[in-house]
């Protein structure tokens, strides 16, 4: 939408497909680069994550940054592509990664780790480095040209189960392989970015949430502690549409109606399926 970005922030952005009406990007950005200049959308926002997170104390005002990095919460650095998240949320006290998924990446789900099956092997142990053949478990662990060694496991170890940490044999499959590389990053990006509380939160159209839903739960069963698994939340668009359209300010209700028509044109079941670039 018209307003959603500042000049500076459309031109500093990394577009995908910007004239498309089918992007995850554009319609993040319509939604909650919109919602930042909401009469009430520190409210909006405070009551959806209020809604998925009622035990996790986040708490406002909020800063929402579109496509936020900062290579130093993870050490991603060098000639790499630092974790991007969608939407950052941050206050004095709190910290949240939205990851937003609008139709053919919600169908494909969370984005895998690029290293396999090029460069590794696929399992977390020696000899998975299929590239320099290193001794290292994870080859990201370790720098490589003018890549700095990256911290996901190192960081990882205070929230996730020992199990993951297990050193496995060729055939095995890392924890960390599939849609769970996304994940990690978002969640460890949100929980090491020093705020006191924190939390992740991937939104995406309910009728096109099963991949993502699936796909959430697997990481928080299998790789969260326990004491973490609820700072992960799925939502469905729809929760922010109806916060949007029951608001008493019209701007926040033209903001919903839109958000709706959007998803009610583009995720009708005859073209959730086609296929486009995201």
């Amino acid at each position: 939408m018209a307003g959603a970005l500042s000049e500076s922030e459309g031109q500093a952005i990394r577009w995908h497909s910007p004239s498309s009406a089918r992007s995850s990007q554009v319609f993040c950005v319509s939604a909650f680069g919109s919602l930042r200049h909401l009469p009430d959308g520190q409210e909006i926002l405070q009551s959806l994550l209020t809604r998925h997170f009622p035990d996790a104390d986040l708490t406002g005002p909020w800063t929402l940054t579109l496509e936020h990095t900062d290579r130093e919460v993870l050490d991603e650095s060098g000639r790499v592509t630092p974790t991007s998240v969608d939407v950052f949320c941050r206050s004095a006290a709190s910290a949240v990664c939205i990851e937003s998924k609008f139709i053919a990446d919600a169908l494909e789900g969370f984005g895998s780790c690029g290293q396999f099956p090029e460069q590794c092997h696929g399992f977390y142990g020696p000899g998975s480095d299929k590239k320099t053949n290193t001794s290292a478990n994870c080859r990201l662990g370790i720098a490589e040209g003018s890549r700095g060694a990256r911290s996901y496991w190192r960081r990882g170890r205070a929230f996730f189960q020992d199990d993951v940490f297990v050193e496995q044999r060729l055939g095995d499959a890392c924890p960390l392989r599939g849609p769970s590389f996304q994940l990690m990053r978002n969640v460890l990006f949100a929980a090491c970015s020093g705020a006191p509380t924190w939390a992740t939160l991937a939104i995406v159209p309910r009728a096109v949430s099963a991949v993502v839903q699936e796909q959430a739960a697997t990481f928080r069963h299998r790789v969260l502690r326990p004491e973490y698994r609820a700072q992960l939340a799925v939502s469905p668009y729809e929760d922010l549409i109806d916060l949007l359209t029951a608001s008493r300010f019209d701007d926040s209700q033209r903001l919903g109606q839109f958000l709706a028509e959007r998803i009610a044109t583009v995720c009708s079941p005859a073209r959730a399926h086609v296929p486009d670039i995201t």
